[in-house]
């Protein structure tokens, strides 16, 4: 009988110690982290989302997110390329990194607000919380980076570019060290040659979708090298004191044309930060040397729009190009200085409606937009311009092109066309994003 029981006893004592190493197991063992646990989990179709187009750049990679589990629709058939994210869904992705790559099986349970779920997973591993407080605004460039890196350990960002500067975000950012390991993994790659971050700008959900499958498949991230950005300084030369407005973007390029004639382009962006309108009264670009001797001066200076609404940007240019007409040591060490005066606009200029647009390319040298202007005044207008800023992804400004128009009658309606070649002006039909019309009669103020 004692035989019996003790066998039983046996029998129940290994049972047990069988299940509780089993739940032991299970409870102790460290899901693995790896970018294989990223898999796909559904199918993109030709229908999954009808406003994006296979010959997109950003195709691909919101093909992958989606596919990947990363992100969703704004909609039952839209992706919205275009639109900005939020901060709560910039931490929504960096918690569904996490725990994907984490395998860590967690469920976001969606209360209210919908967001608070994936702050508290954020608390909870040591993913870092955005510096704005309103969850719902869009998120800048440089929250986005600043959350998305933390996503991942920072093993996990293998350095495969040496960049050690950015040219448009301070060494003092609170950012810095996460944008830069983004450049530095190839997972970002900057807005132009020169890596320009625009790093208060908000960022749209087609660049998004290639940040987040960068940071899930290393095989796609990008070895690059950065150029040097030439150098080019703004002055401020008899500006009002009653006016406010920020330098908001600035570009020079220096460049060999089919002739074999170096010529540069440049532009300098304005916004009026204020309340009143500005007018734009002059420019003048001087090309210096490294040890800051002129070159040559010009004053034939184009502006966009001339008179600049609050809210508003405007642009001081030279996009047919300016000949270069001394000898010079090279291109990178040439320094461009804009000479800029704003003045606070005495007048208001009117504005005229534009409507039916669209724009069409041919090839990679040209490409034409039509429309139609109406003048809702009760005044005829002899002469108007229509100027049209080509615009990249970020909102940065291309190429400045424009046409006139004549005898404008009175509450009449007149169709419009312009038309030019992008080759000439080194601009990549691939990089415009979208396009801004202004139609005014030219504004002009004297003292």
């Amino acid at each position: 009988m004692g035989g019996i029981l003790m066998k039983k006893f046996l029998s129940l004592f290994l049972a047990s110690f069988t299940l509780f190493s089993f739940l032991l197991g299970t409870t102790i063992t460290a899901a693995e982290s790896s970018f294989s646990n990223f898999k796909v989990v559904r199918t993109y179709t030709s229908k999954t989302f009808e406003d994006v187009q296979s010959s997109s750049w950003y195709y691909e990679s919101v093909r992958t997110a989606y596919e990947l589990g990363l992100m969703n629709g704004s909609g039952a058939t839209k992706f919205s390329p275009a639109n900005s994210i939020t901060v709560a869904e910039t931490l929504a992705l960096a918690c569904r990194i996490h725990s994907i790559y984490t395998n860590d099986g967690h469920i976001f349970q969606q209360g209210n607000p919908w967001y608070q779920c994936y702050i508290d997973y954020a608390n909870d591993h040591d993913i870092v919380m955005p510096k704005i407080a309103n969850y719902t605004s869009s998120a800048s460039r440089e929250d986005f980076a600043y959350i998305l890196s933390s996503a991942l350990p920072q093993s996990a960002f293998q350095q495969i570019n040496s960049i050690n500067k950015l040219p448009d975000v301070s060494s003092s950012s609170y950012a810095y060290d996460s944008i830069l390991m983004l450049y530095r993994s190839g997972i970002i790659t900057g807005n132009d040659k020169y890596g320009t971050f625009a790093p208060n700008s908000s960022i749209v959900r087609s660049e998004v979708s290639a940040i987040i499958t960068r940071i899930a498949d290393p095989s796609l991230r990008k070895a690059f090298t950065l150029e040097e950005m030439p150098n080019i300084t703004v002055k401020e030369v008899g500006c009002s004191t009653d006016i406010q407005y920020a330098i908001t973007d600035y570009r020079f390029d220096v460049f060999k044309n089919i002739l074999g004639d170096w010529k540069y382009y440049a532009l300098v962006e304005i916004e009026n930060t204020g309340k009143t309108p500005i007018y734009m009264k002059n420019c003048i670009f001087d090309l210096e040397d490294p040890e800051g001797h002129l070159l040559q001066s010009d004053d034939f200076i184009s502006d966009v729009p001339g008179w600049i609404a609050p809210g508003e940007k405007g642009y001081f240019y030279n996009f047919s190009g300016t000949t270069i007409q001394k000898e010079f040591p090279s291109e990178a060490e040439l320094q461009l200085v804009a000479q800029i005066t704003l003045v606070r606009a005495k007048n208001n200029a009117i504005r005229y409606d534009i409507f039916d647009t669209d724009i069409s390319f041919s090839g990679e040298n040209s490409f034409n937009i039509t429309g139609r202007i109406k003048n809702h005044t009760n005044s005829d207008v002899d002469y108007l311009y229509i100027d049209c800023i080509l615009l990249d992804k970020n909102g940065r400004a291309l190429g400045i092109f424009g046409t006139s128009v004549t005898d404008l009658y009175a509450n009449s309606t007149q169709s419009f066309q312009i038309s030019n070649y992008l080759s000439s002006r080194q601009i990549d039909p691939d990089d415009i994003s979208t396009y801004k019309l202004i139609a005014q009669e030219m504004y002009y103020q004297w003292d």
